[in-house]
Formats: structure tokens, C-alpha cells, sequence
């Protein structure tokens, strides 16, 4: 998904220079940012899923330890 995501903003950089020969950017930024934010809120929402699934395997396996 995110490599879509990253391929998409990247296309909206590149197709206007191959398109017209030169760089009409002002129409193609708004998608561009977009998809980079999208993949940076993808990003983090990521990292937060792996740090409490990390988080709930030591408290599951501290209360087995403690039993």
C-alpha cells in the first residue's frame, strides 16, 4: 500500500514534465503532498501497531511469569 501511495505522488511529479516538456508543477503539488502525507500518517500509524503489539506480548507474558 505503500508503495502505491509513494508511486502515485511520484507520477504527479514526473508526467507534467513528460507531458508539456516543462514543469506546469502548480496544478500537480496539491496531489504530490497529499500522497506523501498520507504515506507518513500511514507510516506512523504503522510503527504504533508494531510498538503495542511488542508492548501487549511482555505485559501477556509478565502476567504468566507472575501466576
Amino acid at each position: 500500500m505503500l508503495l502505491f501511495i509513494l508511486l502515485s505522488g511520484a507520477s504527479q511529479f514526473v508526467l507534467p514534465v513528460i507531458g508539456s516538456g516543462h514543469g506546469d508543477f502548480g496544478k500537480h503539488l496539491f496531489l504530490l503532498n497529499l500522497t506523501y502525507d498520507a504515506m507518513i500518517g500511514v507510516s506512523i500509524l504503522w510503527c504504533f501497531n508494531v510498538v503495542s503489539k511488542l508492548l501487549c506480548k511482555k505485559l501477556i507474558k509478565r502476567r504468566s511469569m507472575n501466576l
